[in-house]
């Protein structure tokens, strides 16, 4: 594990720590701050590819959202929903839905907006 090279940095954990390569057992002179530099490129890449797919949307008290299906293939089941939001914590990005006869918190990336026909109070789950 020591001898790997890592994906970002592209120096072995060895090379970093100890200047020393531990296969060939060379000394080797490591750029910390170009390792660091790469490794932070890899977060932005990382962190603008899980953002890619956010549906941006700034909740308010009233509106209607579906919860995503657990399941491995969303495709194959609908949605539970849609239950109305009762008010929406941004800071911590936390919806309180009215679900059943309670008040369930749920985290923005577990939720969607619903477009669809509004509900009467009759069909409410």
């Amino acid at each position: 594990m020591r001898a790997t090279v890592h994906g970002d940095t592209k120096y072995t954990p060895s090379q970093l720590v100890f200047a020393k390569d531990m296969i060939l057992r060379t000394m080797m002179e490591s750029n910390v701050e170009l390792a660091r530099q790469r490794r932070e490129a890899a977060i932005s890449q990382n962190n603008a590819r899980e953002n890619r797919s956010r549906v941006a949307h700034n909740y308010k008290k009233g509106e209607w959202v579906l919860i995503l299906s657990r399941h491995f293939d969303p495709k194959l089941q609908l949605h539970p929903g849609p239950f109305k939001v009762l008010s929406y914590e941004q800071s911590s990005g936390t919806l309180y839905i009215q679900r059943k006869h309670y008040v369930e918190p749920i985290n923005i990336r577990n939720a969607r907006p619903y477009y669809g026909p509004k509900k009467r109070k009759s069909q409410l789950h």
